[in-house]
């Protein structure tokens, strides 16, 4: 009945987006800016025709709101909930290991060699200790980064974006090799990030097109 409804007023009931085309790129996005000067951003982003970090997998895209509980006092039998704070998964990239050097593995490898360089600075006493541990929460100045996913159609066209903040390695993992077999050798990259958000699309109903947010 709703879809006939539907049909009539010649309202569209959109597909459901497949998971398989999609991009990541780093970018200097910044969450002090508003929807549509992100939007503005992003479409610059793309009129430069940024190059693909040829990833196969994303995944890690998770939000929890964790809960504490507390009982209320001089009531024995009720028990109260309360979110106490938002987590966020790790985000893990994957793809095929290639023969040249791209950005994001530069990027990576700066990023722990900056890390293993902070560690050795103050790995002396409790408060060396103390500020080496510091010196890792958030990544630090230099080493973080604004990633920005997008879920392309059939076109190769932007459909879903989604901005994560902040974002710095944790993990670079290269897959064994082995003699006994061809398969392809894998590069993982795990990366904690402060927080995601979908943000406006270029080119969808009621953002404007990517020219005309290039201004």
């Amino acid at each position: 009945m709703i879809g006939n409804m539907k049909s009539m007023l010649g309202i569209s009931t959109p597909l459901p987006v497949t998971g398989f085309h999609f991009n990541v790129l780093m970018t200097d996005l910044s969450s002090n800016q508003s929807p549509m000067d992100l939007a503005k951003t992003m479409g610059k982003t793309l009129a430069r025709g940024a190059i693909s970090n040829r990833f196969t997998e994303v995944s890690g895209l998770v939000a929890t709101a964790k809960e504490f509980t507390f009982e209320v006092g001089g009531l024995n039998n009720e028990v109260v909930s309360s979110i106490s704070k938002i987590e966020y998964n790790n985000l893990i990239l994957k793809r095929g290991l290639g023969n040249d050097i791209t950005p994001f593995t530069i990027w990576c490898q700066e990023s722990f060699s900056e890390l293993a360089k902070k560690v050795s600075e103050k790995k002396e006493g409790v408060m060396g200790k103390l500020n080496a541990v510091k010196s890792f929460v958030g990544g630090g100045e230099g080493i973080n980064r604004d990633l920005l996913i997008l879920l392309l159609d059939e076109k190769g066209i932007p459909s879903l974006a989604w901005t994560v903040y902040q974002a710095y390695p944790v993990k670079w993992e290269i897959s064994p090799f082995k003699s006994m077999t061809s398969e392809f050798v894998v590069e993982t990259f795990e990366l904690k990030y402060k927080k995601f958000e979908m943000m406006p699309v270029p080119g969808i109903p009621g953002m404007g097109s990517v020219g005309s947010l290039l201004g």
